[in-house]
């Protein structure tokens, strides 16, 4: 998945994140690939 798939992905849940949680988000995301 790459940043553009993960930008669609927030606009279709309609989800606004902030930088820290975006990048929390991020970590979970590679911790559990």
């Amino acid at each position: 998945m790459n940043v553009k798939d993960l930008m669609s992905l927030g606009g279709n849940l309609n989800v606004s994140v902030n930088l820290d949680d975006l990048r929390i988000w991020h970590d979970e995301l590679v911790a559990t690939a």
